[in-house]
């Protein structure tokens, strides 16, 4: 079945897309799924599946579009043809790169790709394997010079480097690549408007690489901090999609979606509300109600209910968004930990130990098991997990988390010198759960001491130094220290309590 075929199927997701599919067909001169008249119906069968290919990957249905391509790649094995093979295995990385966010085999893919295009002599394609390497490597894997060298690799290779729009494809994997450097930021969005000027040159207002391109911009300028020319931009790209194409349409709900990310970012949460939920129904409508773009636009309605104190509402969307991401992407994807990371915000909020405990421990394993790229608040996660342990009546589970918790704050700058009374007063907590407050004490004068000393940069932190007092006052209590010591500590933690500021 080929695209045509595809297109013609009256899918709702597929139609969707119809328009960027068409417009990221390649060159008839680099078409390679005709094979010789003995081959053809295998050749069929490969034009198929990786036609399949597309449009599961346009649709972000990235395991079955791995699916697709891997079948493919293994009919082109059986008939030779090392062009084919170079194409699926391009796609095949650009997949678990893009969709499924698995850097690792993205990579395999995409050398494997360089292999069979060196040996097919298709350098048509190695400007493109480079520059999806340049990707992963840099904004997956956090190796920007290593990215650069990639980049450059594909500027060497370039059949056409004066072509607009691979210099404009060129410039936009640049530009993402100088996102990722704080001081370079800016550099980023002069790219993305040269990108843009580039591409208005060649191609009509309304062609997805252009519409791409101005997303790309809105979102540069949002890494930049000019949020108001974001909202702006984004805001009148939705207007023109809603006028061009219909307030239902599909585009309008993406942009809607990206509009009501942006205001959840910004803490805009009541301008967030609209677009959101008009997104999350023509999504729904478009690509099914358990799509990964209906879970994202759920996601971001619990961020705003649970800013506005909706917990239970707010804890209902993120489970049920994590339901989503779990099926559907794989288990470090970085939409799955963020919807991870906000049920511990609403469980912190709703004083719900008991999951909290669990998605904490799942965040940590991530981690350590390095299964994903984003970056873990490491001592967050940590003080976390112990506390929440302590909590339920586990504390000499605890230990091994604070302790992990204070090597952490070896050698840790002055100005965060109060970060370490938490492993002290973990630690001290344990001690005092198991019937050995002579032990205890130490751990928790030094938290106590720490945060009394440390007033200006313990803001916030209140909870936690009148924990610490009472917990000292309990131990020493224990002991059979002085009473008015005893006493002294009580009143302090109850003050704090009290007057938190």
């Amino acid at each position: 079945m080929n695209l045509v075929a595809q297109l013609s199927r009256g899918d709702a997701a597929v139609a969707a897309e119809a328009e960027s599919l068409v417009a990221g067909l390649p060159d008839p001169q680099r078409c390679r799924f005709t094979l010789t008249t003995a081959s053809a119906p295998l050749s069929g069968e490969v034009a198929a599946l990786a036609s399949r290919a597309r449009v599961l990957e346009a649709t972000k249905q990235g395991r079955e579009a791995v699916a697709a391509i891997e079948l493919a790649l293994r009919a082109s094995i059986r008939v030779a043809d090392r062009s084919a093979e170079a194409d699926l295995w391009l796609s095949l990385g650009r997949v678990r790169s893009r969709l499924l966010r698995e850097p690792y085999l993205a990579r395999r893919a995409l050398h494997a790709a360089y292999d069979r295009a060196a040996r097919a002599g298709r350098p048509d394609l190695l400007w493109e394997i480079w520059s999806e390497l340049a990707l992963v490597d840099g904004f997956e894997l956090g190796d920007t010079a290593g990215a650069e060298v990639w980049v450059e690799h594909a500027y060497s290779t370039v059949v056409d480097a004066a072509e607009p729009t691979v210099s404009a494809t060129l410039q936009s994997v640049r530009a993402q690549l100088l996102e990722l450097q704080p001081d370079r930021v800016q550099e980023a969005v002069a790219l993305r408007r040269a990108v843009i000027r580039t591409l208005n040159q060649v191609l009509p207002a309304d062609h997805p690489r252009l519409v791409g391109a101005r997303e790309a911009l809105a979102s540069s300028l949002g890494r930049a901090g000019e949020v108001e020319e974001r909202r702006v931009l984004r805001g009148a790209l939705c207007e023109e999609l809603t006028t061009r194409y219909g307030a239902e349409h599909p585009w309008v709900a993406r942009c809607e979606l990206d509009l009501g990310i942006d205001a959840v970012e910004d803490q805009r949460y009541s301008a967030a509300i609209g677009p959101l939920e008009h997104a999350r129904a023509i999504l729904s409508a478009t690509y099914g109600p358990s799509s990964v773009r209906v879970a994202t636009a759920e996601l971001m309605i619990a961020e705003t209910e649970r800013a506005s104190g909706a917990l239970e509402l707010a804890e209902s969307r993120a489970r049920w968004a994590l339901a989503v991401y779990t099926r559907e992407l794989p288990r470090g994807h970085p939409d799955r930990v963020a919807a991870l990371l906000a049920l511990t915000n609403v469980y912190l909020a709703s004083g719900a130990v008991s999951p909290m405990l669990e998605t904490s421990i799942e965040l940590l394993r991530l981690h350590d098991e390095q299964q994903t790229t984003v970056s873990m608040d490491v001592p967050g996660l940590l003080t976390n997990i112990g506390e929440c342990l302590c909590d339920l009546g586990r504390c000499r589970e605890a230990l091994p988390y604070f302790a992990r918790l204070s090597a952490l704050y070896v050698g840790e700058p002055p100005e965060e010198a109060v970060l370490r009374a938490f492993p002290a007063l973990g630690i001290g907590r344990v001690h005092l759960a198991g019937g050995a407050p002579s032990l205890a004490i130490p751990f928790l004068e030094e938290a106590v001491s720490i945060f009394s000393a440390n007033p200006s940069t313990r803001i916030g932190m209140e909870a936690a130094y009148a924990q610490a007092a009472r917990a000292l006052a309990e131990a020493l209590e224990q002991a059979g220290s002085a009473r008015s010591r005893v006493r002294e500590l009580r009143r302090l933690a109850d003050r704090l309590v009290v007057e938190p500021g």
